[in-house]
C-alpha cells in the first residue's frame, strides 16, 4: 500500500531576528499560506548588512503563534535558519545565526516536530 501525501494546512509564519531581539521581538515578519505543493518561499528586501537568524512556524490553526502544551513544548512544527534542529529548547542564535552582506542569502528550512 503507497501512503499519499497530504497538503499541509494552514501557514507558516517566518520571523527575521537580530540577536538582541531573538526570539522575542522580530525585525521582519511574513505570513504565507501554505501552497498545495507545500513549498513557501518568501523574500525579506532592505536589510542592512549584519548577522541574523530566522524562525518559521507551521500555523496550522492560523492563530499567528506558536501553540504548544503546559509544559512549552510545540504541537505545531518548527525550523531555524543554518537547519538547526531543536533540542530540548529553542537553538540557541549562534547556532542558527547566518551573516547578512551585499549578495542575497538563501536559507533552506526544513520544518520539525520538537524533540
Amino acid at each position: 500500500m503507497r501512503s499519499r501525501r497530504t497538503t499541509p494546512t494552514g501557514g507558516v509564519i517566518i520571523n527575521l531576528f537580530d540577536e538582541s531581539g531573538y526570539l522575542d521581538t522580530p525585525l521582519r515578519k511574513s505570513s504565507i499560506s501554505i501552497p498545495e505543493d507545500g513549498t513557501v518561499t518568501t523574500k525579506f528586501e532592505n536589510i542592512k548588512a549584519g548577522v541574523y537568524a530566522l524562525t518559521v512556524i507551521h500555523d496550522k490553526n492560523g492563530d499567528k503563534k506558536m501553540d504548544t502544551n503546559f509544559l512549552g513544548i510545540p504541537y505545531e512544527k518548527g525550523g531555524f535558519s543554518n537547519n538547526v534542529p531543536a533540542k530540548f529548547g529553542p537553538a540557541k542564535f549562534e547556532k542558527a545565526a547566518f551573516q547578512v552582506g551585499e549578495a542575497p542569502v538563501t536559507q533552506r528550512i526544513v520544518l520539525r516536530k520538537a524533540k
